[in-house]
C-alpha cells in the first residue's frame, strides 16, 4: 500500500519530504491507537519508510489533537479530552499545540490565530523593509 492511500477514517497529505496522516475518531484514544496501528502494521508507514530508503526519525515527528470537544464528568461539569501519548517503536512522539506545515500554522483549537499572527509580522517585515 502507498504511504498516502490510506482509509476512511486515516487521511494523509504529502508534499515531497513532508507528510501529515490525520485519523477521525470518537475520542483521541482511537485516533492515537489508529495512527498507531498506521504507521507500526504490516503494511504500514514504517515498512513503507524501509522500503523505499526514507527512514522516519521519531524525534522529526509530532503529534497534535485537534478540536475542542470536552467530556463531561457525572456530576456535570465537563473538562478537555484525555489526550495520550502516542509511542512508536517504543518511542514517545513529541505532542504540540500547534505545528506549522507546508507553510501554514495550526493549532489544536483550530482558530487559525498561530497562522494570523505569523502572516501578520511577515507582513509587517515586508512593509517595514519598503
Amino acid at each position: 500500500m502507498d504511504l498516502l492511500e490510506l482509509s476512511e477514517t486515516l487521511r494523509a497529505l504529502g508534499y515531497v519530504d513532508d507528510i501529515m496522516i490525520m485519523a477521525v475518531g470518537k475520542d483521541f484514544e482511537e485516533t492515537t491507537q489508529a495512527i498507531c496501528k498506521q504507521m507500526e502494521g504490516e503494511n504500514g508507514g514504517f515498512k513503507w519508510s524501509t522500503n523505499h530508503n526514507s527512514k522516519f526519525k521519531i524525534s522529526k515527528l509530532a503529534v497534535m489533537h485537534l478540536g475542542n470537544k470536552k467530556s463531561k464528568t457525572q456530576t456535570g461539569n465537563t473538562h478537555p479530552m484525555h489526550k495520550p501519548k502516542l509511542l512508536l517503536q517504543g518511542k514517545e512522539v513529541n505532542a504540540v499545540d500547534s505545528y506549522k506545515y507546508l507553510g501554514i500554522v495550526i493549532d489544536d483549537k483550530l482558530p487559525w490565530r498561530k497562522h494570523e499572527e505569523r502572516a501578520i509580522a511577515n507582513a509587517t517585515k515586508w512593509v517595514m523593509q519598503c
